[in-house]
């Protein structure tokens, strides 16, 4: 603030009452150029610098709102829109080299696992056949020759060696039941005597009977 020029003329100086009324007097003016002065000036570059500094800020603030707007599509074109035609182009170029690739490889893997092993393994089935056939045919004369032809002399050979063992106790036993025979013989005879007459006797006595049945049957089988 600035300082008050006090002009005191030399009358008052002298005076005894002036100084009191000097003195008095410049309170009420430095009172009102202090403090009633400097707050309309203060206030009047404070409202004059708030609409410069709003104007300033409103100014910035579009300009920063548009520099951060602006980046947006350039960013947008740059990443998204560019690459994804050199993706697709890489992409596109890298489809048909690995159909390629696959369409080359499946007639080779076709032909090296479908087309060549065929013959191979035809042949393989093919050749084994007559070697398995052939020791299955060859056995079975040594078998037949090892299991039928050649016991049966062994087993005429053990008959040969039993009969004479056989044959010794037959006719061992030949003479004790030819005597046996000779001794049960009379008896036998004595008993066919004795009983001769007896059977006789019955036969005589079922003849009429059975003879009687005979004739009443012989009818009746006629009949039917």
């Amino acid at each position: 603030m600035a300082p008050i020029a006090l002009h005191v003329s030399s009358e008052q100086a002298v005076t005894a009452p002036q100084p009191t009324a000097s003195a008095a007097e410049p309170t009420p003016a430095i009172t009102a150029a202090s403090t009633a002065q400097p707050t309309p000036s203060l206030a009047a570059s404070a409202a004059q610098a708030t609409p410069s500094l709003t104007a300033t800020a409103a100014q910035a603030t579009p300009s920063i709102t548009a520099s951060a707007a602006e980046p947006t599509p350039a960013i947008t074109a740059a990443s998204t829109a560019q690459p994804t035609p050199s993706l697709a182009a890489s992409a596109a170029q890298a489809t048909p080299s690995l159909t390629a690739t696959a369409a080359q490889a499946t007639p080779s893997i076709t032909a090296a696992s479908t087309a060549q092993p065929t013959p191979s393994l035809t042949a393989t089935a093919a050749q084994p056949t007559p070697s398995i056939t052939a020791p299955a045919a060859q056995p079975t004369p040594a078998i037949t020759a090892a299991s039928t032809a050649q016991p049966t002399p062994s087993f005429a050979a053990s008959a040969a060696r039993s009969a004479p063992s056989l044959t010794a106790p037959a006719a061992r036993s030949a003479p004790s039941l030819t005597a046996s025979a000779a001794r049960s013989a009379p008896s036998l005879t004595a008993s066919a005597a004795r009983s001769a007459p007896s059977l006789t006797a019955s036969a005589a006595r079922s003849t009429p009977s059975l003879t009687a049945s005979a004739a009443q049957l012989t009818p009746s089988l006629t009949a039917s």
